[in-house]
């Protein structure tokens, strides 16, 4: 096995994606266009996209016993991603029902099923062999919280870097968020971390979040990106790229993050562990996780949608 750059823990997901002309009401019955399954969840989304980037990349995540697990683990490798650390639990694997419309906005409903048992075990299990030796590990908000709090202990004794995307606005402590490299979250992820932790608002999210995590990234959708450091508290705003054509925009949020963290792992090298990630350098990667992000909302699915990424300027 080829020693990963990127390690990611997190959901895996059989997606079940209609697309309808507009939303239904409440109560209301529509009858949808097209129905499409494929591999799915934050996690395995961002392994995907770190992988295209040509990055080695692991992932650690649980499947059920069911078809659509041998299925998913299947297709991850198809990617090129390593499954070795992944597990095989009893029941149902992870479902998301999404319904896309004619703009190309979702909605999304979630069943974790067997994302539920990705437990603190998994991670201590794979943190005691260093992640693989891994420069970037990587985690979202579709895990449990314990799991999560865990794994930001556990990459802290290591040498790599932990990059967080609480989607959904998972409650992690602060003592969590203050072992984070890099924090990730949209606009409304945000406030509701600056509310929870009863941060006072009084400048940019992302700036207000330094007082959490040592870097944070908000992402604004069509306006681009946001980024500030304990370093450099004063927010970089980073222009979006724009989709000659928006299709469908599930998945968007995971290519960005998991190119992101591709370019993290190749672009720190000379940086100490111990030492802050530079503005500078965070925010290169965010432009170029923008711009490959923007490629993929002209396609229908999450990262049946990706295609090979650049991490070049």
């Amino acid at each position: 096995m080829v020693k990963p750059q990127v390690f990611v823990v997190g959901s895996v997901s059989r997606d079940v994606t209609v697309t309808v002309d507009r939303f239904p009401a409440p109560g209301e019955t529509l009858v949808g266009e097209s129905v499409t399954y494929g591999l799915g969840g934050k996690g395995a989304n961002q392994a995907v996209a770190s992988a295209l980037t040509g990055t080695a990349t692991a992932f650690l995540g649980c499947v059920g016993d069911d078809d659509a697990g041998h299925r998913l683990l299947e297709e991850l490798r198809v990617y090129g991603v390593a499954t070795d650390a992944m597990s095989t639990v009893p029941g149902d694997s992870g479902t998301a029902h999404i319904t896309v419309d004619a703009h190309g906005e979702n909605t999304i409903a979630i069943v974790p099923a067997a994302n539920r048992s990705v437990s603190p075990e998994l991670v201590r299990r794979a943190g005691s062999e260093g992640f693989g030796g891994s420069r970037v590990v990587v985690a979202q908000g579709e895990i449990p919280v314990e799991t999560l709090e865990q794994l930001a202990r556990t990459v802290s004794e290591t040498s790599a870097r932990f990059i967080l995307n609480l989607a959904p606005a998972a409650d992690v402590s602060a003592e969590c968020l203050s072992s984070t490299d890099v924090l990730v979250v949209n606009e409304s992820e945000a406030q509701a971390v600056i509310r929870r932790h009863a941060l006072p608002d009084r400048r940019s999210p992302a700036a207000t979040l330094t007082e959490l995590a040592p870097a944070a990234v908000v992402t604004l959708g069509s306006e681009g990106s946001a980024i500030a450091t304990r370093h450099a508290p004063q927010p970089q705003h980073i222009e979006a790229t724009r989709a000659e054509k928006v299709v469908d925009t599930t998945g968007a949020g995971d290519a960005y993050v998991g190119v992101f963290a591709a370019l993290v792992a190749k672009l720190t090298d000379d940086v100490e562990p111990e030492n802050a990630l530079p503005l500078d350098v965070l925010a290169r990667c965010a432009r170029i996780a923008s711009r490959e992000a923007a490629r993929v909302v002209g396609a229908a699915g999450a990262s049946s949608s990706y295609t090979n990424f650049s991490v070049e300027e």
